[in-house]
């Protein structure tokens, strides 16, 4: 095994050898506190093929100056993109991938800045787009396990597992962690489509990709969307100091859940119309 050989948590299976060039989106506001440069200088030594566009949404500290720092040492591997205003973690995702889509790779997706799922779990998600095909999405998720570890307060776990249950009701989908901030993506003729739109969450982006998502695949006729995700279980999550998620954001994230998967109904039954 060489220096650039991706290197996976223990437990992991084996790291690519040959992998396809991805592109991860990593939206940033106030995180200079947070982002550790030396984290990602490390994780982008073992994974050469992987690309990160770092998105500064308009920050009020020092995040900028840490992306400038970061880019200058991997100016191979990273761009930076800055937005002019504040627009929410679903607009600085949405810019990032659609500057990343440009430069045709074959995996996209987004990434916590903090690195609460280390870059290490990446090589395992392109494995599983590689082995299988027919799959469009791979959604970290945060399963407490033997053998994994998953650090969480309780207060967020139960936050987690509340919504979690809701989103499950609301789409009719069996989802376990729909806000696990790890996603990847294969690039096909849907990529682009899924992200041309402005999102009507700010906050709830995963949830509306994978609503956007299964109506492009109602649309067609081939494998259901059940079996074009994958939600993979993390082998390590870490709580990171400092998180923005408050208690006060469950009965909030609930009214917007209610009120994003009513709008995306509507829209089902005007095209069934249609």
């Amino acid at each position: 095994m060489d220096e650039h050989t991706p290197v996976a948590h223990q437990g992991a299976s084996d790291p690519l050898q040959t992998p396809s060039r991805v592109c991860l989106a990593v939206p940033c506001y106030n995180e200079a506190a947070r982002l550790l440069v030396e984290d990602y200088v490390d994780a982008l030594d073992r994974m050469p093929w992987l690309h990160l566009m770092l998105v500064d949404d308009a920050s009020t500290d020092d995040t900028a100056q840490v992306l400038d720092q970061l880019h200058e040492r991997r100016p191979g591997q990273t761009a930076v993109l800055r937005q002019a205003r504040n627009g929410g973690k679903s607009k600085a995702v949405q810019a990032g991938l659609l500057r990343a889509l440009r430069d045709r790779p074959a995996y996209v997706g987004y990434w916590d800045a903090d690195l609460a799922t280390p870059l290490d779990e990446a090589p395992r998600m392109v494995q599983l787009m590689e082995d299988q095909p027919r799959l469009d999405l791979v959604m970290g998720s945060r399963v407490k396990m033997l053998g994994r570890t998953i650090k969480r307060r309780y207060s967020r776990h139960v936050m987690g597992r509340l919504f979690a249950a809701y989103a499950a009701m609301k789409s009719g989908l069996p989802i376990y962690d729909s806000q696990c901030g790890a996603k990847l993506l294969r690039v096909n003729e849907r990529t682009a489509d899924l992200f041309d739109q402005p999102f009507r969450s700010r906050w709830l982006l995963d949830l509306e990709l994978i609503l956007r998502l299964k109506a492009a695949v109602a649309q067609s006729n081939g494998v259901p969307l059940e079996q074009r995700i994958y939600e993979m279980p993390l082998h390590y999550w870490e709580d990171k100091a400092g998180s923005k998620v408050s208690p006060l954001d469950l009965p909030r994230s609930l009214w917007e859940l209610h009120h994003l998967t009513k709008a995306y109904q509507r829209q089902d039954r005007l095209r069934e119309v249609v």
